[in-house]
């Protein structure tokens, strides 16, 4: 169900955080909202975006719509000249 580009950018991140939360000293995530809330908020919009492809798409498959864009255009059969 997860896309390789998908798995691969989510497998980067959860490596960047676990790398980054081994060597920093502990309450660390608490210290660098308060001292830099505008760069953890655009952090916290990109983990948002990273995670859309991964709820949304199967969201509008389940409910019926769709999802030509990401899919392509697998549904639609474009007729071949009998001749």
């Amino acid at each position: 169900m997860v896309d390789g580009h998908v798995g691969l950018v989510l497998g980067g991140a959860a490596t960047y955080f676990a790398t980054i939360n081994a060597t920093m000293p502990k309450g660390w995530v608490r210290t660098f909202i308060h001292r830099e809330p505008m760069v953890a908020g655009g952090i916290a919009l990109a983990g948002l975006a990273m995670a859309m492809p991964l709820t949304i798409v199967p969201i509008r498959r389940a409910l019926g719509f769709p999802t030509d864009n990401y899919d392509g255009d697998k549904a639609k059969k474009h007729p071949v000249p009998w001749w």
